[in-house]
């Protein structure tokens, strides 16, 4: 018999973003990342296992042979990782796709045999000391006739796994325990442990000190970073342990303004859900899967050798620690968090490699583009984690990812001063920010092709030493109805005097060209002096030379 078998961690609200401890975040985020393995290994040892007895007594022997004979443990341990490999070869065959926290599985079995695999793999995660915090769905499903298609079984065993999330609680909470975790506020506690930074100690919850010694244990050992992209240089980096740490930097730097501020990016994938919907099987499904895993394994790839290019470049580093975080990581989402300084060349990175690595190729040989939508919050880096993620998700969601958008590749920004400063509708908050120079929110978005140029254009302004006041008066003169005033400031700032010096004449020049560049880029909408305002201190940090002086 033919069945599908689906996995899902479900109420990620807690089991990730329920503390704003960053260990515990990323150790809740990578072991879910890592939770399907668990069930390819459950596959292999209820389905693919007694077809491959053969490969399994091989591997048996050499796990033995390498406790016996310590002299010969560097060779029986390429031994061993080579017969693992050749084990897991089949699973490809039975793994349909695999997202950040759930996948679907495909395989012949009888129905005993199933509903064994089934319970085997609900054990597993319920008596795993780490996984058995989290919720899990676990379903099996058989096509129910003969002639069913793909698309009709994979949504009945998904509407199994919804089912199944509706019957059982949404958060996973010991009894043991009279005291609420310190960090959580929510799981009851038995025993204390230091608290984050600090040595002091208090009630910490089961949940909360697994999935924090996860995250400690697994990025510093950086195999996060050398699994995904099978790349053993980076398998010694280590991140910085908070993001006091990640954010600090020397007074002495270009970017010294933005000490303690960080960029947290969210990166969806458009339409990626909708096009697996279209795979008429599940090979032309598990295709799409590979070649977009594969395509985001080769950016990240590129993008750490870029970063760890210079171990000693402060941007970057923290002493030997990497100013990097990768909260999210599979699907089609990705989340990672820098440094306000490298926050805008990190996706601008992201968009140029991934122009590179993830596309589709027809069955004819012709390249398909995929786009993404994305949204940038610069905010201080005591900021909550989980006020930030939603004010992400919402931007993208909202206004990057919205309807025209979708074969586009567009990203939405806001800089925050202190976490609500946007307040409650983020809308209304946008719409308020263009008043008097748009009336389309979309004005405010930024095509991720143009990164660059706008990148290369606030840079040759500060070099010019255009003056920021004057932006602001041009922007307050916009927002009071007063386009005429504006005009009349344009016009003073770039247009050419008979008393102007050859010098003056050619700044003004420049400043005339780069002013209409930024036109061009934002359709002839004055709001592109917004964008000037609002991203001048958190993109392009070169030093002034020379330029125009204040008192123009």
């Amino acid at each position: 018999m033919e069945f599908y078998l689906r996995v899902e961690g479900v109420n990620l609200g807690n089991f990730v973003y329920d503390t704003s401890d960053l260990a515990t975040i990323r150790g809740g985020s990578l072991l879910l990342l890592d939770a399907m393995d668990i069930v390819e290994e459950e596959i292999i040892t209820h389905i693919l296992q007694p077809k491959r007895t053969a490969l399994q007594k091989q591997l048996d022997h050499c796990i033995a042979e390498l406790n016996k004979v310590k002299r010969e443990k560097t060779r029986l341990k390429e031994e061993k990782n080579r017969l693992k490999k050749d084990l897991k070869k089949g699973i490809g065959n039975y793994t349909i796709t695999k997202g950040a926290s759930w996948g679907l599985f495909k395989f012949q079995a009888g129905l005993d045999e199933a509903l064994v695999l089934e319970k085997a793999v609900k054990d597993r995660f319920n008596n795993d000391n780490q996984y058995k915090h989290a919720c899990f769905v676990v379903n099996v499903y058989s096509p129910e006739q003969k002639n069913e298609t793909y698309q009709v079984s994979r949504a009945k065993v998904q509407t199994l796994n919804r089912r199944q999330q509706l019957m059982e609680p949404s958060i996973a909470i010991s009894l043991k325990g009279n005291e609420a975790c310190a960090i959580d506020k929510i799981r009851p506690s038995e025993s204390k442990e230091h608290l984050p930074g600090t040595q002091e100690k208090d009630y910490i919850s089961k949940s909360v000190s697994v999935r924090r010694e996860y995250g400690k244990d697994v990025k510093k050992s950086g195999r996060f970073y050398s699994n995904r992209t099978n790349n053993s240089r980076f398998s010694n980096l280590s991140p910085t342990k908070d993001l006091s740490q990640l954010c600090h930097c020397k007074n002495n730097l270009h970017h010294s303004h933005l000490k303690n501020k960080m960029a947290f990016i969210y990166i969806d994938g458009n339409e990626f859900g909708k096009k697996q919907q279209r795979c008429k099987d599940s090979q032309e499904q598990r295709m799409f899967d590979r070649r977009v895993r594969e395509g985001r394994d080769h950016l990240l790839n590129a993008l750490l050798l870029e970063i760890t290019r210079d171990n000693t470049d402060e941007k970057w580093f923290n002493g030997q620690l990497l100013r990097l975080e990768t909260l999210l990581w599979g699907g089609d989402e990705i989340i990672w968090v820098v440094p306000a300084w490298q926050g805008w060349w990190m996706l601008k990175r992201f968009y140029q490699l991934a122009n590179q690595h993830i596309y589709l190729e027809s069955k004819n040989g012709n390249r398909e583009d995929l786009y993404h939508g994305a949204s940038i919050v610069f905010c201080k880096h005591k900021t909550p984690i989980r006020t930030i993620d939603s004010l992400a998700r919402k931007l993208a969601d909202n206004f990057a990812k919205t309807k025209g958008l979708k074969k586009k590749n567009m990203v939405a920004y806001q800089i925050l001063e202190s976490f609500d400063h946007a307040g409650a509708n983020i809308s209304e908050y946008r719409r308020m920010l263009i008043d008097g120079l748009s009336e389309n929110d979309q004005d405010l978005l930024i095509p991720a092709e143009e990164m660059q140029n706008i990148e290369n254009g606030i840079c040759e302004l500060k070099a010019l030493e255009f003056p920021r006041r004057k932006i602001h008066q041009i922007v307050h003169c916009y927002r009071n109805e007063n386009s005429c005033k504006a005009a009349e400031l344009i016009k003073k700032i770039c247009n050419e005097s008979p008393h102007d010096s050859d010098h003056e004449k050619k700044l003004k020049q420049n400043i005339n060209r780069l002013l209409d560049q930024f036109k061009t880029i934002f359709t002839n909408s004055p709001v592109f002096w917004i964008h000037l305002l609002e991203l001048w201190d958190y993109v392009g940090f070169e030093p002034v030379e020379s330029g125009l002086k204040e008192e123009v």
